[in-house]
């Protein structure tokens, strides 16, 4: 179940938008959605999230969904990207997660 959907104002102007899914504690999942996808991709069963204390976090990357692009990022951007929101959320430590196009960001 979706407990929130945020715009996140970068620190270099640009919004990046995501979306929690419940629970809202536990061990914190950032995923990186595949090519056309969004914030809105999720596991989709909310008791198996409970079960295992996952904390999960839709991104929509640069120029997905909600999130201004950026022409000139590169993957090796993402990193900094993403820092921002987690500090937002005060996540200390936490796992990422991509599909299709989206896998990439995950090694980055």
């Amino acid at each position: 179940m979706l407990s929130g959907v945020s715009d996140l104002r970068l620190s270099d102007g640009r919004t990046l938008t995501f979306a929690q899914y419940r629970p809202t504690n536990g061990v914190a999942v950032v995923y990186s959605n595949g090519s056309g996808g969004s914030r809105l991709e999720w596991p989709g069963d909310e008791a198996m999230l409970h079960r295992i204390g996952v904390r999960f976090i839709s991104v929509d990357r640069p120029g997905h969904g909600h999130s201004d692009p950026d022409p000139d990022r590169t993957l090796q951007d993402w990193p900094s990207d993403i820092a921002e929101p987690a500090d937002h959320l005060r996540l200390d430590r936490f796992y990422v997660e991509g599909w299709s196009a989206g896998g990439a960001y995950r090694r980055s």
